[in-house]
């Protein structure tokens, strides 16, 4: 019987695969968790805090005042009243440290709101499918024969066995008290 119809086993196979495990409720649900709990996972916030406390960002901090002092009307017009702009250092950085810790929030919020995670969970899906279809395709009669035998032998081998022997007991039973067939 299996390898008359494996074409249509498999199928049923990938199928209850896909509508099983993928099912679009689900595939939205742990998307939109995985989403939320981002900056979680890549522990964001310690990330950008890390760096921007970095010498890197001290360096990057004084060319910008430095180019502000030099080529920006407002830096020219401190520095010709005699402040230094450099000075400014201190001041500037923790509001960055503090601007770029807030970000990873807002980035949050702004992108679970902006990210349709219906329409990925729907291009997820789709491509589940194609590749459940490629390789159903590449399933031979042998191949799903084997499968079939082995998840029968050993998950359904004492289903098999115990209606055997009930079924059995019941058509000697029904046959003894004259509601079995004539044969």
């Amino acid at each position: 019987v299996i390898p008359k119809r494996y074409i249509e086993i498999r199928k049923t196979v990938k199928d209850v695969i896909l509508k099983t495990f993928f099912e679009e409720k689900f595939v939205s649900g742990y998307l939109l968790d995985k989403l939320n709990t981002l900056d979680d996972n890549f522990a964001m916030k310690d990330k950008i805090s890390n760096f921007l406390n970095s010498d890197q960002v001290d360096g990057i901090i004084g060319e910008k005042l430095d180019a502000l002092r030099t080529s920006q009307p407002l830096g020219q017009s401190l520095t010709s009243m005699g402040f230094d702009v450099k000075s400014l250092q201190p001041l500037v950085k923790p509001f960055i440290i503090g601007f770029g810790e807030d970000l990873v929030d807002h980035l949050k919020t702004n992108f679970s709101q902006l990210w349709n995670v219906n329409k990925f969970q729907s291009v997820f899906r789709s491509e589940i499918d194609n590749y459940l279809d490629i390789r159903s395709k590449q399933l031979t009669a042998d191949i799903v024969t084997r499968i079939l035998r082995d998840v029968i032998h050993q998950h359904l081998g004492w289903i098999v066995v115990w209606g055997c022997t009930f079924g059995g007991l019941f058509g000697i039973f029904f046959q003894g008290v004259g509601l079995g067939p004539l044969y």
